[in-house]
């Protein structure tokens, strides 16, 4: 099962759900947040659905096209919305950060941040990012094989296969999960997580230097549609504290 937030024809929020190979209007939802917070009570988000009744069919592929798709999940609060990653989670990650190190020799500068050092692979992650467009409801495939690609004017620039899974991993979901929220910050009733995995699959270690507009995608066809998020450049935005920098 998976589901979708979106705005429909009169540019109200909406929740669709596929399932059996169909696309479905939630009825009486506006939010999947909502429907978690119901599904709290009923017994999961299937039977949350379920007591909700489903409406008029949706095209999925149409509301992508016309930029009327949402993020899949999001808070009423943003700032109870916590976006969280781990790193060098899959068996090829190490492998690929190992050659990556070796063939730049010494350090260099003005790079992604994470080729400088080990040490800043979790300062590196510390970026503007977004998930693809449908959350897929239930337990997660032990073998995920998908595709990273990146577009430039419409043309493949680079592009690789990747692997994702359990049986693909060095950590089981579960073991992440613990470590997650075993730090009381993380343990607060009613917020959302968005948790990052790491990829043995990086553009920048085959040596590819991006710029504005090129458009990263990563596809794989057990989530549904693709996750497209283009490049764009903004100007820094210095922090200042008590007057410093």
């Amino acid at each position: 099962m998976h589901l979708i937030q979106y705005f429909d024809a009169n540019g109200a929020r909406a929740v669709a759900v596929t399932q059996n190979g169909e696309t479905r209007q939630v009825q009486g939802v506006t939010s999947v947040y909502e429907l978690a917070q119901a599904a709290l009570s009923v017994g999961g988000l299937s039977a949350a659905v379920a007591a909700r009744g489903l409406g008029a069919a949706v095209d999925k592929a149409a509301l992508l096209a016309e930029g009327r798709l949402l993020s899949p999940i999001d808070h009423p609060d943003p700032t109870h919305l916590h976006v969280t990653g781990t790193g060098l989670t899959h068996l090829g990650s190490a492998a690929t950060r190992d050659a990556m190190h070796k063939a730049s020799g010494d350090k260099p500068t003005g790079e992604l941040t994470e080729r400088i050092n080990y040490l800043f692979l979790a300062h590196s992650k510390l970026r503007a990012c977004s998930f693809g467009p449908e959350l897929r409801v239930g337990d997660l495939p032990s073998h995920i094989e998908g595709v990273s690609r990146i577009l430039r004017d419409g043309q493949v620039l680079w592009e690789k296969p990747f692997l994702s899974g359990e049986d693909n991993m060095s950590h089981t979901i579960a073991n992440l999960e613990y470590h997650h929220f075993k730090y009381g910050l993380f343990c607060q009733p009613g917020d959302v997580h968005v948790h990052c995995f790491g990829t043995a699959t990086l553009s920048f270690a085959d040596g590819i230097s991006t710029k504005e507009n090129d458009v990263f995608e990563i596809e794989e066809s057990q989530f549904g549609l693709p996750l497209r998020n283009p490049v764009h450049v903004e100007d820094e935005k210095p922090v200042v504290i008590n007057g410093l920098y």
